[in-house]
């Protein structure tokens, strides 16, 4: 949001459940507007992510479900393959856009994104209710700093404007007008 670190969770969709390490979006058609703006905001940052992970999952075929054997080195696998990833990047290997979307479509790349309810997933409802606390932290937090921003940027620009105009009219700042 504005660079403040607020903690590391994994992200999921509306059908996953809310726990205290995972975030969801809230969902539903009864959101507050600061609800929708987190939602909206979660959105974007997961598509870029899903985005990033299209892209490995077609240059690098070994991310299929069917091809990931080992569960234990599969994290050393995709650090390599993003390792490697960069290098092509940055030696400016040039890579066929059109493969990498047609191995994502048989790979049965899909969306699931809905804004259904998540279900009633969680293991207990103490972790539940962390989690839920947590996202409402989240969301306060971003409404926060969003008003916090608009009311110093109006501020700004008043006191902008007001020494404009004292310069303007020849009014010394502090000066009382009679």
């Amino acid at each position: 949001m504005d660079g403040t670190v607020m903690g590391r969770y994994l992200m999921g969709d509306a059908g996953y459940p809310i726990l205290p390490w995972l975030m969801i979006p809230f969902g539903g058609s009864d959101r507050t507007v600061e609800e929708r703006s987190f939602d909206n905001k979660f959105s974007a940052l997961r598509n870029v992510i899903e985005r990033c992970f299209g892209r490995l999952k077609g240059m690098w075929h070994c991310f299929g479900w069917k091809h990931i054997a080992n569960m234990q080195n599969v994290c050393y696998q995709f650090f390599a393959c993003c390792i490697l990833h960069n290098i092509i990047i940055d030696a400016g290997i040039p890579v066929d856009e059109e493969l990498l979307q047609r191995r994502g479509r048989e790979d049965g790349d899909e969306d699931n994104d809905d804004d259904g309810p998540a279900g009633d997933y969680a293991d207990d409802d103490e972790d539940y209710a962390e989690a839920e606390l947590r996202r409402e932290g989240c969301t306060l937090y971003a409404s926060h700093r969003i008003r916090h921003d608009a009311t110093t940027a109006l501020r700004s620009s008043v006191v902008r404007h007001a020494l404009h105009v004292s310069r303007v009219l020849g009014v010394h700042a502090g000066a009382q007008q009679r």
